[in-house]
Parts: structure tokens; C-alpha cells; sequence
């Protein structure tokens, strides 16, 4: 059970660390935990461990301070901010070192981890979460899609299922491809669907294009973007 820091409280040098979670898999009855109930009592805190049933296909925002842990039989995919920094609060009787103070320094005990509901972007193209640190996006891709370029920030696709041609490069379930930023307008092909994560312009990137699809400010909001 663990929480990073914020950029405010992080070590010297190092940056904080909000990440989110996208559910790729979940046995029956597979729980994370997704904050704590009440002020941190450090000899009480697996009973205060708030636990959260999730399915596939789920997204959660967990913001810098939020207390976490995956549970067992859950499979996830990761997207977070440039960082390191992890202070672990409890660890299920393993011999790993804990850093009780640093954990309680940086916690924030009224706060939890959120599920998110994603924004449809365009025919194909939802925005499942957006903050200052990154955005990810899920596409959906049925015979030809263009991607065009985004020279502001580099894009990590991963494709969730099906089997599908960048330019020449094959991408089958469960890998990934680093698209640098000056690469040029790039064509998908195929059928699957894949994860879209890049650092944002929050307002070009994600508020202009979402209110162009009829979303409002406060579902806008939900996705992260005050963060």
C-alpha cells in the first residue's frame, strides 16, 4: 500500500507522481485499493484500506497523495507522470522497507482514487483521461484510420486487441510503439483497438475538441483536467 508525492512535497531533484489506470483484465471479485477511510492511523491501516471492485475496460485517476495498491487478479495499464518516487505505507507482512514518515508527509487521506468515464472525441476515438502530466485516449480502428502528426509531444501506442499495420510495423495484442514527435502523418490499418498516450495541450488537445463534441465543463472536468 503506497502513495507518491506531489511536486510540492517531492525529494529535491525529483518530480511528484499522479498516474492513472486503465482495467485490462479483472478476475471475479479482483478489488484496488483507492484510498483511506479517515485519518491515517499507521497500526489500523489495512483496516482503513478503501478496496473498489473494478471490471475491464475501467479507467482510474489516481492523483499524487492518494493512498494505493493493486489488488490480486487485477491486470492494468499504467500511464503516470515522469517519476520514481514511491513511499510504501504497508506491504502485507513482506521484509521490504516501509518509509512510514515520508508516506505520511505526502498523503492526503480525504482524497481517492476516481473512476473516470471517458469522452467520446470523434467516430472511433474516446478521451478516457487528461491532466498536465498526460492524456490517453482509446481507439477503435476498422480497416484504415489516419494518425496525424503531433509534432508538440512524442505518442506511446499499445494496442489492446486485434492485429494492426503502422506504416510497415505489425502491432499484435499487448505491444507497444514509441512514435517520436517529428515523425509525419502516419496510416493505421487493421482491426483492433489501441491505447493513445502523450503529453497534452490541455486547452488545443482536450477542451476545445471535446466541447466541439457537445461535452460540457464539468464532464471535461472529471476527466482530470484540473489535476
Amino acid at each position: 500500500v503506497q502513495v507518491h508525492p506531489d511536486d510540492s512535497n517531492a525529494p529535491a531533484g525529483k518530480r511528484g507522481k499522479s498516474e492513472a489506470w486503465y482495467i485490462l483484465a479483472a478476475d471475479q471479485g479482483a478489488t484496488i485499493i483507492t484510498g483511506v477511510d479517515g485519518p491515517i492511523q499507521i497500526d489500523q491501516i489495512r483496516e482503513q484500506v478503501v478496496e473498489t471492485a473494478v471490471a475491464a475496460g475501467e479507467v482510474y485517476l489516481v492523483p499524487a497523495g492518494t493512498v494505493h495498491a493493486i489488488g490480486a487478479g487485477v491486470l492494468l495499464y499504467e500511464i503516470q507522470q515522469a517519476s520514481d518516487v514511491t513511499w510504501r505505507l504497508y506491504d502485507w507482512g513482506r521484509p521490504r522497507d516501509l518509509h512510514i514518515d515520508e508516506a505520511l508527509a505526502a498523503a492526503r487521506p480525504e482524497q481517492q482514487a476516481t473512476r473516470i468515464e471517458p469522452c467520446r472525441v470523434s467516430e472511433g476515438v474516446e478521451m478516457l483521461v487528461a491532466c498536465r502530466y498526460f492524456a490517453l485516449q482509446r481507439w477503435h480502428v476498422a480497416g484504415e484510420r489516419s494518425l496525424p502528426a503531433c509534432p508538440e509531444t512524442f505518442r506511446v501506442l499499445t494496442v489492446l486487441d486485434g492485429d494492426l499495420l503502422l506504416g510497415d510495423v505489425r502491432m499484435r495484442r499487448g505491444s507497444s510503439t514509441l512514435l517520436p514527435a517529428d515523425l509525419p502523418d502516419q496510416t493505421l490499418r487493421g482491426d483492433g483497438s489501441l491505447l493513445l498516450g502523450f503529453i497534452p495541450d490541455l486547452d488545443a488537445d482536450v477542451r476545445e475538441p471535446l466541447r466541439a463534441a457537445g461535452h460540457d465543463v464539468e464532464s471535461i472536468r472529471r476527466l482530470g483536467t484540473e489535476l
